[in-house]
């Protein structure tokens, strides 16, 4: 048995919390975001449908996490203790998201007690399994490159940097995350052999070739605060609002503003509606609220657009912030997944009243988006 140990400094505000209120990253936390990037990158090396000569979905997959990170059935071949080093808290949102109306990036979170950027914790692995050893390091580089910890990393917080590891590009860590996987289950009971999606979304997000589109921006900005307001900026004039909030609104307008077209048709509480969510693609749920006067000969409501056989999808969209001597990296990634099961109906409701519209899984309209907003 043996350690790793790691300092990391916050880059961007982590809203991580076990109670949903006061700050706190927990071994867990960790854990199921290190279990997550290892779901994304095992189908490079492994078939995630085959297992000691069986054929079955994703049988490959659950025996490959189970070895690394547990079961009901085997321990884990390790575990997180996190240390508090110098963390410095705050309930304050409008440090960097000043004002009423400037909250879109953290809805959900404003109230919550974070962590400001710079603070610094010490994780420590203990090592159970001398075979996961650079498995686990390579995971933890991967996780600071396009992810963080706690809610809303996929929008950039929980950002972090690991003090002294630099220079390290996401090829190479994928290039050697894949040479210790095929270390790890070149065995006879595992198919090292990539996992073939024959052209077709892929059920979870991987970071397999053709599944995965990243590009990143570097900006002059003095703090987080700077990035948040390029990211999330909710001003009337278009030009001037964020990156993110300019991708999603031009996505709701395409052929025409959906969401205006469906709170009409919702009143009628019947049918299927040719109606296309192109902004779905960046997750469901969606919740909508207008106010009396808003529409004509429309009160006032709250209107949810969702899957029709799970409640939640997540983005597919990860944002990550990275500072540098001259300001910020702000890295974009998008992750191929099915985000509407078997077709593309999704339903949108007001109260009973609910109708069935189209989703969107164009990934390149939503990466020509962002790119084309990103350029300016």
């Amino acid at each position: 048995m043996n350690l790793l140990e790691y300092e990391i400094t916050t880059i961007s505000p982590m809203f991580a919390s076990r109670n949903g209120s006061t700050f706190e990253l927990t071994s867990q936390s960790v854990r199921g975001v290190l279990r997550f990037w290892f779901r994304a990158v095992i189908p490079r090396i492994l078939n995630i449908h085959h297992y000691d000569g069986r054929e079955e979905n994703y049988i490959g997959l659950k025996k490959a996490e189970e070895l690394i990170f547990g079961s009901t059935k085997i321990k884990s071949t390790f575990d997180v203790i996190i240390e508090e080093i110098d963390l410095q808290k705050s309930r304050n949102t409008d440090e960097f998201a000043p004002g009423r109306y400037n909250k879109y990036g953290i809805y959900g979170v404003e109230n919550r007690e974070f962590l400001k950027e710079n603070s610094k914790i010490k994780l420590i692995f203990v090592i159970k399994d001398e075979k996961v050893k650079e498995l686990l390091n390579d995971l933890l580089i991967l996780t600071s490159l396009v992810s963080g910890f706690g809610a809303k990393s996929r929008k950039g917080f929980g950002s972090f940097k690991i003090n002294n590891i630099t220079n390290i590009t996401l090829n190479d860590i994928l290039n050697k995350l894949d040479e210790e996987n095929k270390k790890i289950f070149s065995n006879d009971k595992f198919e090292l052999n990539p996992t073939e999606f024959n052209g077709e979304v892929a059920d979870y997000p991987v970071l397999v070739r053709g599944y995965y589109k990243s590009f990143s921006i570097n900006k002059n900005n003095n703090s987080f605060k700077d990035v948040y307001n390029y990211l999330f900026r909710t001003a009337r004039n278009f030009n001037q609002k964020g990156i993110y909030t300019k991708t999603k609104l031009r996505l709701r307008r395409k052929g025409g503003d959906s969401f205006t077209s469906a709170i009409h048709e919702v009143e009628r509480n019947n049918g299927e509606r040719d109606i296309i969510f192109h902004q779905s693609i960046l997750g469901l749920p969606i919740n909508y609220k207008t106010w009396d006067g808003q529409h004509r000969r429309l009160r006032g409501s709250n209107y949810t657009l969702k899957p029709r056989e799970t409640d939640r999808k997540a983005s597919p969209l990860f944002i990550s912030v990275h500072k540098k001597n001259s300001g910020y990296t702000i890295r974009f990634l998008v992750l191929k997944s099915r985000l509407t099961n078997s077709d593309s109906k999704l339903i949108f409701q007001k109260s009973r009243n609910r109708i069935f519209v189209k989703g969107n899984e164009n990934y390149d309209e939503l990466i020509e988006e962002l790119k084309n907003n990103v350029r300016g």
